[in-house]
């Protein structure tokens, strides 16, 4: 299979509020639904598209050219105390202290890092779990928040917990609640 994988000789990463180009959510969309089929997963709390109309997401697209096609994403949910975050009504119902835990840290700037995806044409190079925990870490401090949560499944945090992510719980049929660990947003590179 890698001889059938495409060479890239760059890629580009773009960070935009979903509300301001709807097209562009759709390739994120598109992309993240694709990948989730391939894998049978089609209940994600994630994997709902109404944040597209939500003035407080952020999307990271991951691309091989200028707004070209997706190949890996991730979105960052600011708290807003009116709309849960997607780890709220993931887990909220099974651990009601999520809910205080959003809500402790929101004065302060917190959100959720979220819908993380990448292509098979990008498999294996870090972009998915590492690069893009990076780009979020660092955005999320140019967008004024001093925390982010994460729900993480076994096969991406490692380089979670290396892209600026620590460890909150562990209880969830092995998937990890993570927080993040983010400098100040002068430095873009995370603890």
């Amino acid at each position: 299979m890698e001889d059938l994988k495409p060479h890239i000789e760059n890629l580009y990463f773009r960070s935009f509020r979903a509300v301001d180009d709807r097209a562009a959510c759709m390739k994120f969309i598109e992309g993240h639904t694709h990948v989730l089929e391939i894998f049978g997963i089609t209940q994600i709390t994630s994997a709902k598209i109404d944040w597209v109309l939500n003035p407080n997401v952020y999307v990271i697209l991951v691309s091989a050219e200028e707004n070209g096609k997706a190949l890996a994403g991730s979105r960052i949910h600011v708290a807003d105390g009116k709309t849960p975050l997607p780890i709220e009504d993931a887990v909220g119902e099974m651990d009601s202290r999520y809910y205080s835990m959003v809500e402790e840290r929101r004065a302060a700037g917190t959100g959720e890092f979220c819908g993380l995806w990448n292509s098979w044409e990008i498999a294996g190079l870090g972009i998915g779990s590492m690069q893009l925990s990076i780009a979020c870490v660092a955005y999320a401090g140019l967008i004024k928040l001093n925390t982010l949560f994460g729900l993480c499944a076994p096969a991406t945090y490692r380089n979670s917990i290396r892209g600026g992510f620590r460890v909150n719980q562990r209880d969830w049929n092995q998937w990890q609640i993570l927080l993040s660990k983010r400098r100040p947003h002068r430095n873009l590179y995370p603890d």
